[in-house]
Parts: structure tokens; sequence; C-alpha cells
């Protein structure tokens, strides 16, 4: 179903790469403008990098992670030395995922053609070296300032699409459903939706300023309840769901296999669970993209390989019913409770 469903949009599956490739290119751009690639025409360790442009070592990972994706397009390259200390030099070109023009209507598929322009005009994407020189703090789900931020994320024509195709594989009219780490209640609404009026929705949302955000003008087939998911789920009756799902927050449980159990508990037999936008541990071409945000953020992203999260949906007892892995380090599953 995910693979029939997504491929329903091949244009914004190919949208999405596009946005990641965008990143690259303004990646690129501001390392250029901060003079990392000139100081690379020497090779460098990651440690004499900070030193140099004065970056917090405590950080060292984001410049890591900008590293491994200067290397992805090719701009640097690593070299190990006999003691096993790498360091990085240019490359003295790029790859063509660089210097190939953006392809503004392609991005615009995956995140609207408003924030299209406002990405492919940015001057650079300085997020990463102002968080390196310790001009920005960590960035954390919730409120304030950064309200604007998670809004214009989790509002991207994919993210939109994917929740409709999990609500739609997961929920059906009359069924009662949960979406877990809900965010700002979109997941939860289109469930809503699905379920109607004699359905029953609900959402669990590990942030105040989240569940209070969403909760306003709810449909009356649904709620939000706030709650940590690491912490545990014991408030959920057993079997008392015909279906749940997880978008873009499954990376961020500790013990993986637990929970998978956790769900099996609380859904019937024959439910539907599908776990959405994973972020894995792969060789993937979005894979450092992935990196350098994950590094700035908490909670902590703890990305397994496929394999490991294939084991652990095992060992909690849900059935993989079909893998999508089209979307470069994020997965999708589709599970199923015998």
């Amino acid at each position: 179903m995910l693979r029939e469903k997504f491929g329903q949009q091949p244009k914004l599956v190919s949208g999405y790469r596009e946005y990641r490739r965008t990143s690259y290119i303004l990646l690129h751009r501001a390392a250029r403008e901060e003079g990392l690639l000139e100081y690379l025409e020497t090779p460098r360790t990651p440690e004499e990098i900070a030193d140099r442009f004065g970056y917090d070592r405590e950080r060292i990972e984001t410049l890591e992670a900008i590293l491994g994706a200067l290397e992805t397009v090719q701009a640097v390259r690593r070299e190990t030395a006999g003691d096993g200390t790498e360091r990085f030099v240019v490359t003295g070109g790029e790859s063509d995922d660089v210097s190939r023009p953006i392809d503004v209507e392609l991005l615009k598929e995956a995140v609207g053609a408003e924030k299209a322009e406002a990405i492919v005009y940015a001057k650079n994407l300085p997020d990463a070296f102002t968080y390196l020189r310790g001009e920005k703090a960590e960035n954390t789900f919730g409120g304030g300032d950064r309200l604007s931020q998670w809004t214009s994320l989790l509002e991207f024509p994919y993210w939109d699409f994917g929740r409709k195709v999990a609500a739609s594989i997961v929920a059906s009219p009359g069924a009662t459903v949960i979406d877990f780490a809900s965010g700002l209640g979109h997941g939860v609404r289109a469930l809503a939706e699905v379920v109607g009026p004699d359905g029953r929705a609900m959402g669990v949302e590990m942030n105040e300023e989240f569940v209070r955000l969403s909760s306003e003008n709810l449909p009356a087939n649904a709620q939000i309840r706030q709650g940590d998911l690491n912490d545990g789920i014991d408030f959920l009756e057993d079997e008392s769901f015909d279906g749940a799902m997880m978008i873009g927050a499954f990376h961020f449980i500790r013990d993986k296999a637990w929970f998978v159990g956790e769900l099996r508990r609380i859904v019937r037999p024959g439910s539907k669970v599908v776990l959405g936008n994973v972020v894995r541990r792969t060789n993937a071409f979005d894979q450092a993209a992935h990196d350098i945000t994950g590094s700035m953020l908490r909670p902590r992203v703890l990305k397994e390989t496929p394999e490991e999260i294939r084991t652990a949906i095992e060992k909690g007892g849900l059935t993989i019913v079909e893998e999508f892995d089209d979307l470069g380090c994020v997965g999708w599953y589709e599970l199923q409770k015998s």
C-alpha cells in the first residue's frame, strides 16, 4: 500500500530529493563564503578547522556532518593517515548535484510554491555555522521563536501527503485511531477526517506548547494528550485502538523494540500501524543533511540501520507488511498485528 500510494505522486518523491539537493547547494555556498573550502586546500582535521574558525569543540559533531555533506557532493574528500587520523581536503571540483541549477518547479512539489521561492533565493544556509560559533542555541520542539520554523516545516506538501497516506492505511470510518508524536495536530485531523463522526482520533504529544496549540479548533471526534513516549504509554488500554501511526518521530524512541511492543499491546488484532519518515543510518544521498539538522536538535535523533529497525519491529511483535525506501535515509513501514 505504501509504494502504491507514494507511486501516485512521483513528482512529490522527486521533489523531496530536489529539496535535499537544494540544501547541499546552499550549504556548499555557505561553506565557500565561510572560507572553509579555501582553508581545506591543505588537508585539515575537524579539530584544526574548529580552532581556525572559532567553532565550539563541544559541537564538533555538526562540523563533521557538514564535512560529510561536502564529501557527498564531492567538494572535499576524506584522507585517513596511518594512525587513523582523518583529514579533509578540497577536490578542486564538485558533483553535478551542486553545479546543476535548482529545479524550482520540482522543488515546489515537496515544499510548496511560497517556501520554494524562499529556499531558492536564500543567500546561504547559515544556521549550522552560526550554531558552531555558539551564536545559535540547540533546536528544540515547541513554541516561542521557533514556532514559525516548525509550522513551516510541518506544512510542507511532502509532510502533508505522508500523513494522509498513513491515515488512509490505519484508519477507516467509525474506527478509533491514534497518532503518536502528534506535533501541531495535522495527523490527528487527517485521522479524524477518515474515521468520521462515528469514529475517534487521538494524539499524544510530548511538548506542552504543541499540545495547547494543536488542541485549538479540533474536530469534535478528536483529542490530544500530553505524554513523553519514552516514559511509556501505559495510560492507554490494551487493544483499544483500530490503528496507529507515528510520522517523523520513531527515531527519537530510545528502546524501539519495547515501543513496538507497546504499539502491539494497544491495537486490536488485524490493525495496521504506520511508522513514517523514520531517519535511519544508511549511505543514502540525504544522510548528511539529516546528520546536520539532527546534530543541532534536542532530543537526540537515534539512528539505527534498516536492519536494526526491522529487528526491533520483529522483536516488538508486529509484522512488516511493506517498506518504502525511495526517499533516501528516511524509511516508511506499514505494519500489522496478527
